[in-house]
């Protein structure tokens, strides 16, 4: 027997009303002649609703990066992120709230040990911990884009003051998840989650 050929599914976009159905070549050449094509919304048998078009990642890599405008007074709303801008995001914030586990970890093994030789180890283990929270905290505030990602990064690594940096790092990370469509947990985002976000999308 022959290999049966998959069709390629057949889409519907919005401009103007709905359009369609269309290949997904058709599609492609139909969102470039639009002014924003990665904010057109689509739409084809089994996905859940209509999705923008940056967000489906077979379509995306073959648009133009998203448009920015200079801000007005009637600022438009910003375009979704791609799927991978949503995915790094939601990693390095998973990320950086277990490594702020694992430092609390290390410091209170740490203090209750005797060992003067294991205790300094954990420290300097703890140490190493900050550093990598630092580089997290910076990928995430540059994947917010919230403010000076270097500032971000070196006020999670003064001690006291990182607490209060982690709960506004937190606060916009939970949001950003929050309009992904992404689950949060007591661990940031669940991987579960993020698997359902990536087969959503994908599908």
């Amino acid at each position: 027997m022959g290999v049966v050929k998959k069709m390629d599914p057949q889409w519907f976009y919005q401009d103007d009303g709905r359009k369609g159905p269309v290949d997904t070549t058709e599609l492609v050449r139909a969102l470039l002649e639009l002014g924003n094509p990665r904010n057109v919304k689509v739409w084809r048998e089994g996905l859940p609703d209509w999705i923008d078009a940056g967000l489906v990642a077979d379509i995306a890599k073959t648009l133009p990066p998203p448009v920015v405008s200079a801000p007005s007074a009637h600022t438009a709303p910003r375009p979704s992120p791609p799927i991978r801008a949503v995915e790094a995001v939601a990693q390095n914030y998973r990320t950086l709230v277990l490594l702020v586990g694992l430092q609390i970890l290390l410091v209170v093994i740490s203090r209750v040990l005797t060992n003067p030789l294991l205790g300094l180890t954990l420290l300097l283990a703890s140490f190493a911990v900050a550093v990598a929270m630092a580089l997290f905290a910076y990928r995430l505030m540059a994947g917010l884009e919230a403010g000076t990602p270097t500032l971000w990064a070196v006020g999670i690594f003064v001690p006291l003051v990182n607490l209060v940096v982690l709960a506004a790092i937190s606060s916009r990370a939970q949001a950003w998840c929050k309009r992904s469509g992404i689950t949060v947990g007591f661990l940031g985002p669940t991987a579960s989650s993020l698997a359902e976000f990536r087969a959503r999308i994908q599908s």
